[in-house]
């Protein structure tokens, strides 16, 4: 966690009396919210500071200082265009909108070209590629883009090139955003910061914030949380008839649903001696006894 973020996230005396006074999971919610909007905010700052060091790519600049740079400048040497793997591990970070204003490189009628990115917005889920032995990921984030003689809505990231622009697709580029050093050089940096951002480590509270967007866009999870709304309801009604044998199946049955879920969502952000840490805390920290639940049961 950053100290600028720290700082934002201090909580005054009222709210931690507020905060203490909630459920487990209530807590966590508010956490999350507080941390999203708090992340946003930073977000907007660094797009502001950004944009203005790199005010826009249609100011109009003298066409010999253009053709020096179509002239002179490699891009594959010096890559400024998010590729889609860079994408798709940053696509359920909060912070995902600084990707606005940078570039991808896309194929619009079988031609390839840079295209700036617009906007970011949801759209319906679509599967993301995997690696073999992998569940299938879902996301539900599109592109907007600015593809020179039309803006292109709802694009998907697994249809942005993981390949560095060619240099014919460069000069036109340079050519159709009048792109000089100086402005290159911009692109360059807020390109350079978006990268590290999204391929950075998370923070503990980031990780909540990550694997609640991952949830959120697969369509399959609605059916996982009524299946556990199901076995909590027959765990806490085994548990008021005294059934310590069905509370203890529904518990652990609970139990195999939220550990696979943990797994799915963490393999992708941690590697596996990390992984198997945090399960380890999980089952140590993890609420297993269904006696403790009936002997509140027995205090109410």
């Amino acid at each position: 966690m950053t100290r600028e973020f720290e700082d934002k996230f201090k909580l005054t005396a009222e709210e931690d009396d507020m905060i203490r006074r909630m459920t487990p999971l209530e807590q966590e919610k508010y956490k999350a919210r507080r941390h999203e909007e708090i992340q946003a905010e930073i977000d907007a700052e660094r797009i502001k500071k950004a944009n203005e060091e790199n005010k826009s790519v249609f100011s109009s600049k003298p066409s010999e200082e253009i053709a020096v740079i179509k002239d002179d400048m490699n891009p594959i040497q010096q890559e400024f265009v998010l590729g889609r793997d860079t994408l798709i591990k940053g696509v359920f970070r909060s912070n995902f909108n600084l990707i606005k204003g940078l570039f991808v490189r896309v194929r619009i009628n079988n031609t390839y070209r840079a295209g700036k990115i617009l906007g970011v917005e949801e759209i319906p889920s679509y599967k993301l590629p995997k690696k073999k032995n992998q569940k299938d990921v879902y996301c539900n984030i599109g592109l907007t883009i600015d593809a020179g003689k039309r803006v292109i809505n709802q694009w998907p990231i697994v249809n942005v090139s993981n390949s560095s622009l060619r240099q014919e697709e460069f000069e036109t580029f340079v050519e159709e955003y009048s792109v000089t050093r100086e402005l290159f050089a911009g692109i360059l940096r807020k390109t350079k910061k978006a990268k590290e951002e999204l391929t950075r480590n998370l923070t503990d509270l980031e990780i909540t914030d990550y694997l609640n967007r991952k949830a959120r866009a697969n369509p399959r999870k609605e059916s996982t949380t009524l299946l556990k709304m199901r076995l909590i309801k027959r765990r806490d009604n085994a548990i008021q008839r005294k059934n310590k044998k069905e509370a203890e199946e529904a518990q652990r049955e609970l139990e195999e649903i939220e550990d696979q879920e943990y797994l799915e969502r963490f393999k992708n952000i941690h590697d596996k001696e990390v992984l198997d840490q945090w399960m380890e805390k999980r089952r140590e920290a993890s609420v297993t006894s269904v006696k403790k639940l009936g002997e509140k049961e027995v205090e109410k």
